[in-house]
């Protein structure tokens, strides 16, 4: 799928809270009452890029270069500015909205620096390599770990079920694919087609809260949400309770024949269903 990389939201929760906000009315509240330790998740991203820049700029041909101690003390300066931003960074939590969908390839470098500055991304595993021998593994992906995440999410909200339990099992095929080497290959072709075309519809935004290591979803929303308040709470007039009856024992009919087949086994299920709970 191809994703929009996003525009950073530097509204953030405040330190005493335990969560985010759920709906986009409480992420208006919070950006409406910023204090000026909110914009330090920024900041130290800002230095970051701009340390980034200043290191690509110094390896180019000018024609008044800087010396080597010159060189030196810039660079150094802007070190010690983000790693004194970084530590005061650290103590804030920062909501980022990441927008999923359309036809534009997002570069992730805000993203990676975003989310990197919270410590997300980072993972340290043991993986099973091709010929099966063990292999332990450090990465640090924060981009792709946010990225993971907000679509994991928006793929629940807008695809129904047996598409989104079947892009579970795509997805681990996928994996062994690309890990093995095998991305040339007409079935990482056809299951590209698979996802491009459940994809259609996984279009929206999410709201993530990153801090100190974790990246959580607290808000979400699409034109193609599926999600529906009336029908999920089972409220009168929405649903009529009396088509339960005849489900229900719809449903039941599978085990009533088996029970019917194998009489030996009624006597153990009721003991099964009687018995307490330990």
């Amino acid at each position: 799928m191809n994703e929009q990389l996003p525009t950073a939201g530097t509204a953030p929760v405040p330190s005493g809270s335990p969560s985010g906000p759920s709906d986009s009315a409480s992420t208006a509240d919070a950006a409406s009452t910023l204090d000026p330790a909110a914009f330090l998740p920024s900041l130290a991203t800002l230095l970051r890029v701009l340390d980034q820049t200043l290191r690509q700029w110094f390896d180019r041909p000018h024609p008044f270069p800087f010396s080597a101690v010159q060189k030196a003390q810039l660079l150094q300066l802007f070190e010690d500015l983000r790693r004194q931003l970084d530590l005061l960074a650290a103590e804030h939590p920062l909501l980022l909205i990441v927008f999923m969908g359309g036809t534009g390839v997002g570069k992730s470098t805000l993203l990676n620096a975003l989310a990197g500055a919270h410590g997300v991304g980072r993972v340290d595993l043991v993986e099973n390599r091709l010929v099966g021998m063990k292999s332990r593994g450090v990465y640090e992906t924060p981009a792709g770990t946010v990225l993971h995440l907000a679509l994991r999410d928006l793929e629940a909200l807008t695809l129904e079920r047996d598409t989104l339990r079947f892009h579970a099992l795509v997805g681990a095929r996928y994996a062994d694919l690309v890990y093995n080497g095998q991305w040339f290959s007409p079935l990482r072709q056809a299951l590209d087609a698979f996802v491009e075309a459940s994809h259609a519809v996984v279009t929206g935004e999410v709201t993530l809260r990153l801090y100190k290591g974790t990246a959580a979803v607290v808000a979400r929303s699409s034109p193609h949400s599926l999600y529906r308040p009336e029908l999920a709470t089972f409220e009168e007039g929405t649903v009529d309770h009396r088509d339960s009856a005849g489900f229900v024992r719809l449903w039941g009919l599978p085990a009533q024949v088996y029970a019917a087949v194998h009489p030996e086994l009624r006597a153990t299920w009721l003991a099964g269903a009687t018995a307490p709970v330990p």
